[in-house]
């Protein structure tokens, strides 16, 4: 019985494999394929992602279409809203990394000057300590009492880690805000202007690759008309999710045990002091290095979604422009900007390992695990010159 769902699949895998290539020849002669976001890596960046989206919302933004965006927007949030919000879209001003009274930086602020609405979004990254709650806080402070809560935007719609209810209200890429870019598109005015269109078309693809969605409705369905020839072809689609859902859960696992053992042992030779941690608290498996004579570390989790370099307590009072230089030296190794954390000189939770920076997101731990069993010297390599550019400043 095993045997004829393994023949099956092997089959089943040929024939999607088939019309993957049929459309992917397709891709060739439209340049469908061809995605802004994902050449550049925007979609998963939360700092880029916010930019555009803090463009989209903005009635001065580049797309000159005024208020439409930001109106559609409104009507979304307002679905969840305890009481609907009465904004004045047509005065309404939109920043991003906005600075609260400990300088802190709310993604997206909208305020128009009545009403200060805190967005804050979350792709891959997890909670700052109590960082929703304050945020909530400063949002009841710049609207003299009067609780707007924190609009908290994650792909499924999740909640945040440390917040109480009435802090926030949840939405999701997955939902929300496909629904408002679609909710956009249905205007003549915005389908005139084309480059804005196209713009919104891309950023809902990258968008539902994040989600999970497939990119490409006419080749999805083409696929499921092969799962449903047969009930042969559907046990042979279940048995195949299975088991690429288990090879992505151990190539994440493999990833770490990689990272915490051959990188670290090797980068160890020349940096004795080098090691490695699991901080289950924050849910971080990294190394962490000294850099300017035990001064500082510099801290990297496995999987390269958070950098940081934090000053020992022993330094608390070093040079400060020591300081601000380091900073400005990661944000230009790493192209990210500085998060600001407290306690840290630099620190950012939207990175990815530079050798896989383009791959899909469904593939990235498969890629890194590949890499890291391939290309240790590398890995090692690519650490070392982050320490060395770092001990140099």
């Amino acid at each position: 019985m095993k045997k004829d769902i393994v023949q099956t699949s092997a089959f089943f895998l040929e024939q999607c494999s088939s019309v993957i290539k049929r459309f992917d020849e397709s891709y060739k002669q439209t340049g469908k394929k061809y995605n802004i976001f994902k050449v550049t890596n925007i979609f998963t960046d939360e700092v880029k992602i916010c930019k555009v989206i803090g463009d989209l919302l903005n009635p001065k933004g580049n797309h000159y279409k005024g208020d439409y965006f930001l109106k559609c927007f409104i009507e979304i949030i307002n679905e969840k809203m305890p009481l609907p919000l009465v904004f004045d879209t047509s005065n309404a001003q939109v920043k991003n990394e906005y600075p609260t009274d400990i300088n802190r930086r709310i993604d997206i602020v909208i305020e128009d000057g009545k009403i200060f609405l805190p967005i804050e979004v979350k792709i891959y990254a997890g909670d700052q300590e109590n960082q929703v709650s304050h945020y909530a806080e400063f949002s009841r402070m710049r609207n003299k009492g009067k609780n707007i809560p924190v609009i908290y935007l994650t792909i499924e719609g999740n909640d945040p880690s440390n917040a109480s209810i009435g802090e926030y209200i949840p939405i999701s890429f997955r939902n929300d805000i496909l629904k408002w870019l679609h909710k956009c598109l249905k205007n003549n005015d915005v389908e005139k202007a084309k480059p804005v269109f196209e713009v919104l078309k891309q950023l809902i693809v990258s968008i539902k690759s994040i989600c999970g969605f497939s990119e490409d409705e006419k080749m999805e369905k083409a696929i499921q008309g092969l799962v449903t020839q047969s009930e042969d072809n559907i046990k042979a689609a279940l048995a195949i999710k299975k088991a690429v859902e288990s090879l992505l859960s151990e190539a994440d696992e493999k990833s770490w045990e990689l990272f915490s053992t051959k990188i670290i042992s090797q980068i160890q030779k020349n940096i004795p002091e080098a090691n490695y941690d699991e901080d289950t608290g924050e849910k971080w498996k990294y190394i962490y290095i000294p850099i300017k004579n035990g001064k500082y570390s510099l801290g990297i989790t496995y999987d390269w979604r958070v950098m940081y370099i934090y000053i020992e307590e022993s330094n608390i009072k070093s040079n400060a422009n020591e300081r601000v230089a380091l900073a400005e030296k990661m944000t230009e190794l790493t192209g990210m900007p500085n998060r600001n954390w407290d306690g840290y000189i630099w620190g950012s939770d939207r990175f990815s390992y530079p050798r896989i920076s383009n791959v899909d997101h469904e593939l990235y731990f498969h890629k890194l695990h590949k890499d890291y069993l391939e290309n240790t010297t590398e890995v090692v390599n690519l650490i070392h010159n982050f320490v060395k550019e770092l001990n140099n400043v």
